[in-house]
């Protein structure tokens, strides 16, 4: 697990594709090949920020869709050796700064409704519960899992202090 004090946060560039597909490979939410993910990261309404660590490479990332003063984020992930040392918690930091500093109102995200640890981080973060989606994931299995849809204000005292991200 690397020390959250060494791992540098920061927007994701073209360079990162390959990495970043290698680590999203056979997952079906994240299953940008290289040339995909490029072309998301060059989008000016996506946001991808990733945390490296030295040695290791990209040991999570970030990734949101901006539309007008509304975002979404579309995946947030973290290397399993890598969880519960504060990164996942860091880059939602560093992303809501970035938001603000982009006018940004509102930040929304689905998780699963079984998923505590991703729920407990959203809650810590100060996201809300406003909505259900009925059998909205399914997993390998087939089972079908609800997503509860979170929403975060970001503060707007912030959004003066644009983050060159």
């Amino acid at each position: 697990m690397p020390d959250p004090a060494s791992v540098n946060l920061r927007a994701a560039d073209p360079d990162d594709a390959d990495e970043l597909a290698r680590l999203t490979t056979g997952h079906a939410s994240r299953g940008r090949n290289a040339d995909q993910w490029r072309s998301w990261i060059a989008d000016a309404a996506t946001i991808v920020l990733v945390a490296e660590a030295s040695g290791a490479g990209i040991v999570g990332f970030l990734d949101v869709r901006r539309a007008a003063d509304e975002a979404e984020i579309i995946d947030l992930w973290v290397a399993p050796p890598s969880r519960r040392a504060g990164i996942a918690f860091a880059l939602l930091d560093r992303l809501a700064i970035d938001l603000a500093g982009r006018g940004t109102a509102r930040l929304f995200l689905e998780v699963a409704v079984d998923n505590a640890p991703a729920r407990a981080l959203y809650t810590r973060q100060g996201f809300e519960g406003v909505a259900r989606r009925e059998a909205y994931y399914t997993r390998p299995s087939g089972e079908r899992v609800d997503a509860l849809l979170m929403v975060r204000d970001i503060d707007a005292s912030k959004r003066d202090h644009r983050c060159e991200c």
